[in-house]
């Protein structure tokens, strides 16, 4: 009979369930099965003394890794200690005794039920099949020894709750996803290269090197020789760098017969992209600009049906004599220096307006003053030839530039024999009239106009007149030197080409520096040149200055009423022209809305201005 590791046995009644041996003892050798007859054998029968000794013995303690006995070792044990009983005739048979402390299953009668292996016995009978008893019962709650051969991950997959054996697979399915959608894109930034393209609004001419494309190479020079001349001066130190010519970018160098660069270079600041980008960088912000644009405002309220502006009204504390011209090119210098033309602009109405006005009072010789007083005519005759040369440069009109150079050859015969101007034509001069001459002048060069040599050179031999060392200036030759006329003094200086670092502009710049604007001196004709010296210097120089002026021009502009956007002249602090009545409030607002315009105004005359910001 072949082995097997458990056998069916004959059991109780058939309400009770069949015993099962677990998996796990060693194989029993098959014992020989008895004969199979019609009638199921009778029971074995125990005596009295059998059933006493098999209820006071106790079976064996189950080992320790166990929480609940262990059927098998009790089943075992019994048997062991139990004497075997006399089977049926012809069947020899080990009976095993039943487990203590569990349900024992009997028969009618009471008589126990034969278990299905004897512990040590070198055969066990087959239970035969029967039908109408089933096997017994296992009680419920008993775990049984695992099998001797099974592994511990066998061991371990019976024993794993369906919820366990459910997360794995799913985990599992989540990962194959994962790997099916990200291997792509791994790829992706693995093997491609991307390219972010800047596309211009038209297509230039494109610079391309042919070897790049053709596999060509560039053609090697390293092999030429290179042999030197035999004649060369010698030199006290030949590893000096060449001598770099002094060139003023923007062409004001008296002593160069260069052409002065176009309106393109100087005063391409105005522009609206320009405007931006400057006020930001040399020192002006958002409130600075907000009260440009009030100013403006102010202005264009102003003017009158025939374009013009004057000094004297509508609006509160004129001036007390009145100069249209003057006030009209003043005004007009405002909305320029903001990028207003008669082309473009906001104001640009206002602006063709007003330069028809000066057009119209313009004479043959390019004379704009109309007034009597003679100490007004050459400052008006400036004020209204910067105009005209600015607004010719910024549009290149045709039809202004015939009255700009007829107004700068009015201002070059004009010069007086010590080399400046004063209030008449070639009468004597002064550095404040000289001032807004120079201006003019260098005006008609920034848009291409013709400036003799001569007449710049006269202009530097009168400052030299009015200075003793250089860098403090007189109002005349014959005045002591003061703060204001040498702010006036240096921008010519700037602009008939001193170098920046020279030691006199230096020592004139410190000595303004000195000189902070302060609203309880307020003096708006010397903080205008002051302001446009400072500008070009750049540098601490103008970082001082700016942070004294700007705010202090932005706190006292007029926030509301029907002045607002302007400037009163007098107030708490009157200015120090307003005083003598010869300065109202189109004249201070008109200047202080020049030094709020500073930042893109004018390009710094020195090449090295932007970097010398301190910010």
């Amino acid at each position: 009979m072949a082995d097997s590791e458990s056998l069916p046995m004959q059991g109780p009644p058939q309400h009770v369930t069949p015993l099962r041996a677990p998996a796990g003892p060693p194989p029993i050798p098959d014992a020989p099965s008895p004969p199979v007859s019609g009638t199921r054998p009778a029971p074995p029968s125990f005596s009295a003394q059998d059933r006493s000794t098999a209820a006071s013995s106790p079976p064996e303690p189950p080992p320790s890794w166990l929480t609940v006995p262990n059927v098998t070792d009790q089943v075992r044990g019994a048997a062991a200690r139990q004497p075997p009983s006399s089977p049926p005739a012809g069947q020899p048979a080990q009976f095993q005794r039943p487990v203590t402390g569990s349900a024992v299953p009997t028969i009618p009668g009471g008589k126990p039920v034969p278990m299905a292996t004897v512990a040590g016995a070198a055969q066990v009978p087959r239970a035969q099949p029967v039908g109408s008893r089933p096997p017994a019962v296992i009680p419920q709650g008993r775990r049984t020894e695992p099998a001797a051969d099974e592994s511990l991950e066998e061991r371990a997959y019976k024993a794993a709750p369906p919820w366990l054996i459910s997360a794995l697979v799913h985990m599992l399915l989540l990962i194959i996803l994962g790997l099916i959608f990200a291997a792509p894109r791994m790829r992706l930034g693995r093997d491609t290269l991307e390219l972010d393209a800047i596309y211009a609004d038209r297509l230039g001419d494109q610079v391309l090197d042919d070897t790049v494309y053709s596999g060509k190479t560039a053609p090697d020079h390293a092999n030429k020789m290179m042999i030197t001349p035999t004649d060369l001066a010698a030199v006290d130190d030949p590893f000096a760098a060449p001598k770099q010519p002094d060139v003023a970018l923007d062409g004001t160098a008296a002593a160069m017969d260069l052409r002065a660069p176009t309106i393109g270079l100087a005063l391409s600041g105005r522009q609206e992209g320009m405007r931006q980008s400057l006020l930001g960088a040399y020192g002006g912000n958002k409130l600075s600009e907000g009260a440009v644009q009030e100013g403006l405002a102010f202005l264009a309220r102003q003017q009158r049906n025939d374009g013009s502006w004057s000094l004297k009204g509508p609006y509160r504390d004129g001036a007390y004599n009145e100069n249209v011209e003057a006030a009209t090119a003043m005004a007009l210098l405002a909305f320029q220096g903001h990028g207003n033309t008669h082309k473009n602009g906001t104001y640009k109405k206002n602006v063709e307006a007003g330069i028809k006005h000066l057009l119209n009072v313009q004479g043959p010789d390019g004379n704009f003053y109309q007034g009597s007083r003679g100490n007004e005519w050459l400052y008006t005759q400036g004020q209204c030839s910067i105009v005209i040369c600015e607004l010719y440069g910024m549009t290149k009109d045709s039809h202004l530039r015939l009255p700009a150079e007829k107004a700068i050859k009015f201002c070059i015969e004009a010069q007086d024999a010590l080399g400046g101007w004063r209030y008449r034509p070639k009468m004597d001069s002064d550095t404040s009239v000289t001032g807004w001459i120079v201006m003019a002048l260098q005006s008609a060069r920034m848009a291409g106009l013709d400036v003799p040599k001569e007449t710049l050179d006269r202009v530097s031999g009168y400052l030299d007149k009015v200075t003793t060392d250089g860098s403090l200036y007189a109002y005349q030759i014959t005045h002591q030197p003061d703060h204001v006329m040498t702010a006036e003094a240096l921008l010519c200086r700037q602009y008939l080409g001193w170098n920046q670092y020279d030691p006199k502009l230096v020592a004139g710049v410190d000595y303004i520096g000195s000189h902070l604007p302060n609203w309880l001196d307020r003096d708006v004709y010397y903080w205008y040149y002051g302001t446009q010296v400072m500008h070009h210097m750049g540098g601490a120089h103008w970082k001082r200055w700016n942070d004294s002026l700007r705010d202090m021009l932005v706190e006292h502009q007029e926030k509301s009423g029907p002045d607002k956007g302007s400037w009163d002249p007098k107030g708490k602090s009157p200015d120090a022209w307003a005083v003598r009545d010869q300065g109202g409030r189109l004249y201070v607002t008109c200047l202080s809305l020049y030094m709020l315009e500073v930042y893109y105004r004018h390009l710094p005359i020195y090449s090295s201005g932007a970097a010398n910001i301190e910010r």
